[in-house]
């Protein structure tokens, strides 16, 4: 029980962390390209901030709506010739952040079985 409680906490951990570590970068990358209103509508995630671009990242990482994220990201960047590097950046966290997860979490079930097994 001990053993699936400090497992949890490292993958929660885990996901905290790489979250907040991409939305340091994205921060960077985006900050001041999204305005927080787009005609007349309030942008919810302008990565202004890194708390706010913490949210958009997690938006991402559960898969809620990135693509609106994605869309709006590279629209407002495309004056610039850059919004490719942003498209990328979103893109490739969404890919590797859910794979790492799932990595992750299967090694958390493998470790639970293991410790089934053994009882």
């Amino acid at each position: 029980m001990l053993g699936n409680v400090s497992g949890l906490s490292n993958l929660i951990f885990f996901v905290i962390l790489l979250t907040f570590l991409c939305s340091l970068f994205a921060v960077q990358i985006i900050r001041g390209d999204i305005p927080a209103e787009i005609e007349g509508n309030t942008t919810p995630v302008s990565f202004h901030t890194i708390w706010n671009a913490f949210l958009g990242m997690y938006q991402i990482f559960s898969s809620e709506g990135w693509t609106s994220l994605l869309y709006t990201a590279t629209e407002m960047q495309k004056p610039y010739g850059v919004g490719w590097i942003s498209a990328m950046f979103l893109i490739g966290w969404f890919i590797l952040g859910n794979c790492k997860f799932k990595l992750a979490e299967d090694e958390l079930l493998l470790i639970d079985n293991g410790i089934k097994l053994l009882c």
